[in-house]
């Protein structure tokens, strides 16, 4: 429902079902109240008798917006970011978070290292950055070096999450806060970023690189 009301052409494709996963007929009964649960819903909503945030989606293809303004993991990281400190925001994308921090920074020196597998997003991000030179600094693939205190120093990296003990090397004291927003952990293996217990931290996963009291804020779907 959402992708119509952003314009968006959805294309149904057959897929492969497990002949050994065994979902009763409940199961299809539940999915087919709930379709018409939200089906009624939305069109309650666009009669304006009912009101679902969820629905309140603009036409066009702007970009997804940050949930900022009211109790959400955007704001909880943005509340989090102090000044002087170094924030990891893994699974970038196109730079949302760095793009308000760019137009926000009055906190200081802040150092801000991006990472994120798409070569595409990373290169967006980087679009966004060059026109924002005023406010900020940005290096692609290295560490972002400089003196100049009232500009948002950014690094960019091309890494699957899965593998990101190269920053350890680059970044010996750690990061102050970490942040996998928009249902990141949707996209990996849980157990390749997160440890299953303390006793057993991932080899290459997220908390190796988190100082002591250090942060981790986290977006999870459902």
């Amino acid at each position: 429902i959402q992708f119509k009301l952003k314009g968006f052409a959805v294309k149904e494709v057959p897929i492969f079902l497990n002949k050994k996963t065994k979902s009763g007929i409940l199961d299809y009964v539940r999915y087919g109240i709930d379709v018409l649960k939200l089906s009624i819903n939305f069109q309650m909503h666009q009669r304006f008798l009912l009101y679902e945030r969820k629905f309140d989606v603009s036409s066009g293809t702007e970009k997804y917006a940050l949930k900022v303004g009211y109790p959400s993991s955007h704001q909880s990281a943005l509340d989090e970011v102090t000044g002087n400190g170094r924030v990891l925001d893994i699974g970038c994308g196109t730079g949302r978070v760095q793009e308000l921090l760019a137009r926000h920074n009055q906190r200081g020196r802040l150092e801000v290292v991006c990472v994120d597998f798409s070569g595409g997003m990373l290169r967006c991000l980087q679009n966004k950055l060059e026109k924002m030179n005023d406010s900020c600094l940005f290096s692609f693939g290295s560490n972002c070096h400089s003196i100049d205190e009232e500009k948002l120093h950014l690094s960019l990296f091309r890494a699957p999450a899965e593998h990101l003990v190269f920053l350890s090397e680059r970044y010996p004291d750690g990061f102050d806060l970490a942040i996998m927003g928009f249902g990141f952990l949707s996209y990996v293996k849980y157990s390749d970023i997160l440890p299953a217990s303390p006793n057993k931290p991932a080899e290459n996963g997220i908390f190796p690189l988190v100082k002591g009291g250090g942060k981790l804020i986290l977006s999870v779907y459902n």
